[in-house]
């Protein structure tokens, strides 16, 4: 999946936020079996129906409602909730719940970019919602507990880059994903990048040297 712009441009993020929102919600085991979604054109066996096609929707919560998650990554999900172009116009996501310790960047999160709930703390919505995967995107030396936390309860989990400040910590969240068989991902879209995926075809080319 390719990525082009400044980072703070909404769309080259969006294409990003999409892989990873399809990559965690969907490939999950109980994502396969189980069929939910917002219902947009009706509901057939418990399916939702788009269209002629009835999808199952990921069910999304963050953990984290700083400056840059707010600015870049929001927004995206906003995007895949509502629909997003070119990709399509029907929803991609259901946006069930952020939490953020500060009540009001929470509550403010969740009115601007249509989650259903917010929290003050990641154990309750953890406990209450019914999710396929979750955001966490903090300072890498608050993401790697959270992140096995998440991962522990049952959900697949997306982190920002860096994930965490040793390597300790990332062996850590490494054999927590294969102890749970949860997904972790992290956001090091820069390796599927346009412009570096050129560079390194350039660079294997024999004429380069």
């Amino acid at each position: 999946m390719s990525r082009s712009g400044s980072p703070s441009s909404t769309t080259s993020y969006a294409t990003w936020t999409r892989l990873g929102t399809w990559t965690l919600g969907i490939t999950g085991r109980e994502s396969m079996l189980r069929s939910r979604g917002r219902c947009v054109n009706g509901d057939v066996d418990g399916r939702t129906q788009v269209g002629n096609h009835q999808v199952m929707l990921p069910r999304i919560g963050f953990i984290g409602c700083g400056a840059f998650s707010t600015s870049c990554l929001y927004p995206c999900l906003r995007l895949l909730a509502n629909g997003l172009e070119p990709y399509g116009s029907e929803p991609e996501a259901e946006l069930v719940a952020c939490c953020d310790l500060d009540e009001r960047l929470a509550a403010r999160n969740a009115h601007a970019f249509g989650f259903e709930r917010f929290y003050t703390d990641h154990r309750a919505m953890l406990e209450k919602e019914q999710l396929d995967a979750v955001f966490v995107v903090m300072h890498p030396q608050l993401q790697p507990a959270l992140a096995i936390e998440v991962m522990n309860s049952g959900r697949n989990v997306y982190i920002e880059k860096s994930p965490a400040r040793t390597l300790l910590e990332v062996r850590a969240i490494q054999d927590a994903a294969r102890r749970t068989g949860r997904f972790c991902q992290v956001g090091f879209m820069k390796r599927f990048s346009e412009p570096y995926v050129m560079a390194k075809d350039i660079a294997a080319r024999p004429e380069f040297g």
